[in-house]
């Protein structure tokens, strides 16, 4: 169905017009590169982008015209290309775009208010992609007369002004829910759980990557998950948060692996066993003095890690002893002990109130129970050897210069590396920064 006739442009260029767009461009090009931003006063910078921004708005829809009349020509197989994509992307074109341009320059034609805006300069490419793939999305499930489309349209158009590709998209699929048929409507494609999918690989590197494509009920359920757990903490200092989203994302996305493995009362067992993260030692690798032989420790799914990795892991952990013979054939299973005892995690929880890290806010329900001498070393689980730290303060302890002790004051000290404060200050606790320090402190 096509848009009722309006102020809509020709969508074929003439020849005159298409020669002098290839002028324009080529002389534009020359501009560019020869354009000096850091020449140019306040007032140019910000008229300059302006109009960028607008012309590469209104490029955009041009290209999308282009790759739609050149897909209908079959003009990229006669330049020996498999298709138009293929052809597109041997001319510098991201792969992500291509048929994007195609398909939405195809639905533009039957478009005519939203071409005008996109050809404008009005609308991003990305904004026209969510109005034309929104309009798409709803005819796909719902039968629109004339007056219905062009309500639709006008809806979706006046949101792409005002708001986000998403929200735009957003707004389509509650159009689609509100005006589907009743009882035998389809499934929307973002709350169809058989379309759910989720890969994990574990790389030869041993880092672990993945990709999901899940429903959005399981997006909001994750999304809601990490956004709390993801916000910006200060450093000690007071300064910004130096890690950037994305490993903010992926440290909240340990905070909740680790409640998960913590709840023994609600995760489902596994071959009889709770859910948990297994390392494996040769009790001779890590004797009295610490000395690591040539078998390091190894995790169960993504196998040899460092010293470093190993001790924090065993910080907080229950101990399985197994003894093996000289073949590693196991003899006898001894009973699990666990390190931490509930009463010493409950007097560190009284003494640190969560991680004890300097300006960290994490509770005590994150955290996990850090031995300042090292259990492979000999180091006691007791009040003054262990510390309460968030995941991520307890991996800096394990895995950077930054040094912990239990001062004079039986409570921890925290000492910054030389990069960060030459004159390495112990700093107090977390729990005691409002504190006045102690003439006998660490």
């Amino acid at each position: 169905m096509s848009e009722p006739a309006g102020k809509a442009r020709d969508l074929r260029p003439s020849v005159v017009a298409m020669n002098d767009l290839d002028a324009l461009g080529a002389n534009l090009l020359d501009t560019l590169g020869d354009f000096d931003v850091t020449a140019a006063d306040d007032a140019a910078l910000t008229a300059v982008t302006t109009r960028m921004v607008k012309m590469r708005n209104a490029v955009d829809a041009v290209l999308c015209r282009l790759a739609a009349e050149i897909d209908r020509r079959g003009l990229a197989r006669r330049q020996g290309a498999a298709s138009t994509g293929q052809w597109l992307v041997s001319i510098g074109v991201a792969p992500h775009l291509v048929y994007r341009w195609v398909r939405d320059g195809i639905d533009l034609r039957d478009l005519a208010t939203v071409a005008d805006d996109a050809a404008d300069g009005g609308l991003s490419g990305e904004h026209v992609h969510a109005v034309v793939a929104g309009v798409r999305h709803v005819e796909a499930r719902v039968n629109l007369d004339e007056v219905q489309r062009a309500k639709l349209i006008s809806q979706l158009l006046a949101q792409a002004h005002t708001a986000t590709p998403a929200q735009v998209s957003s707004k389509a699929r509650a159009v689609a829910i509100e005006l589907a048929p009743g009882v035998h409507r389809e499934i929307p494609v973002a709350e169809d759980r058989s379309l759910n999918s989720a890969h994990v690989e574990v790389a030869g590197d041993g880092r672990v990557t993945g990709r999901f494509d899940v429903d959005s009920v399981i997006g909001e359920k994750l999304l809601a998950a990490i956004d709390s757990l993801s916000l910006p903490v200060p450093e000690y200092d007071g300064s910004p948060d130096a890690r950037s989203p994305e490993l903010r994302r992926a440290d909240a996305l340990e905070t909740i692996l680790d409640g998960y493995l913590k709840a023994d009362d609600t995760a489902p067992t596994a071959g009889g066993n709770l859910p948990h993260v297994t390392l494996t030692m040769i009790a001779s690798a890590v004797g009295a003095a610490g000395v690591q032989t040539a078998e390091p420790a190894s995790l169960a799914w993504t196998g040899p890690v460092s010293r470093p990795t190993a001790q924090l892991i065993g910080c907080d952990s229950i101990i399985t002893a197994i003894i093996t013979d000289g073949e590693s054939v196991p003899l006898d299973v001894k009973r699990n002990e666990r390190f931490v005892t509930p009463g010493i995690r409950k007097a560190l929880i009284v003494r640190d109130q969560g991680c004890a890290f300097p300006g960290c806010h994490a509770a005590a329900g994150w955290t996990q129970a850090h031995h300042i001498v090292t259990w492979d070393d000999g180091g006691p689980t007791s009040l003054d050897n262990c510390v309460l730290l968030c995941q991520r303060h307890h991996t800096a302890i394990h895995h950077t210069e930054w040094e912990v002790k239990i001062g004079d004051d039986r409570h921890p000290w925290f000492t910054p590396p030389e990069s960060i404060d030459p004159s390495r200050t112990p700093l107090r606790s977390q729990a005691r920064r409002t504190l006045t320090s102690l003439p006998n402190a660490a």
